[in-house]
């Protein structure tokens, strides 16, 4: 019975970490100055929108403020043409609260998750101790790999199509059509275009596979050395 109970902790315990690293690699990017920096300089987006660089790291510092929850709205104003308008359109303010909310809902699952993962861990290697720790490190380097090749097949999938996948992603998560913006009217999209999406997804995933390659290799070193009797 304590091989089963240890075994299905341990799995749980896998799938919270990975969903904790997932949504806080997701919150990185999100939140990375430098790579909405290097993103809007690399594409000259200031010159697309007819405003300046200045006025264009100002909409952006407002834009992620706001999601942060730090400021209630997205009134922030750009001069374009000589004349002063607000940058958000009314369509791009609705949209953005259901992303805030998304956001939101994401911040709450990773929180939850944390939880889950002290709990599945701590009162396990209290009472099971260094049996507890061989099946959570051997849990871990077996079900990274297995992880990965969902992954890989996923991977596969959403870059066969990145444009249908986007498509798909916003009909499940948005219950309305606020997402679908346009170009003529709408600045934040030609600011934040198709290819800034897959940039910062191939980002996300950049540092996602990373961490647990990391946590992959520290668990299969330190449970060949608990199986050796190596301290």
């Amino acid at each position: 019975m304590s091989k089963i109970i240890l075994r299905a902790f341990s799995i749980l315990n896998l799938i919270s970490l990975i969903i904790v690293v997932l949504l806080t690699s997701v919150e990185i990017a999100t939140f990375s100055r430098i790579f909405y920096r290097f993103e809007f300089g690399r594409n000259n987006s200031h010159e697309f929108v007819n405003i300046t660089e200045e006025e264009l790291d100002s909409v952006t510092s407002v834009l992620l403020d706001y999601m942060r929850g730090r400021r209630e709205d997205l009134v922030v104003e750009v001069n374009i043409h000589g004349e002063t308008r607000e940058f958000f359109s009314e369509r791009e303010k609705y949209h953005m609260i259901d992303v805030k909310d998304l956001y939101d809902a994401g911040h709450l699952i990773r929180n939850i998750c944390i939880l889950i993962y002290i709990i599945t861990l701590v009162p396990i290697l209290i009472i099971y101790k260094k049996k507890a720790i061989k099946e959570f490190l051997n849990c871990y380097r077996l079900g990274i790999p297995i992880f990965f090749g969902g992954l890989i097949i996923l991977g596969a999938l959403i870059f066969s199509s990145f444009d249908r996948a986007f498509t798909i992603f916003h009909e499940i998560l948005f219950s309305n059509d606020l997402w679908l913006l346009d170009p003529r009217f709408d600045l934040m999209i030609n600011i934040l275009p198709l290819q800034f999406f897959i940039n910062i997804f191939i980002f996300i995933m950049i540092m996602f596979v990373f961490t647990l390659l990391c946590i992959m290799a520290a668990s299969h070193i330190v449970f060949k050395r608990l199986k050796r009797g190596v301290s």
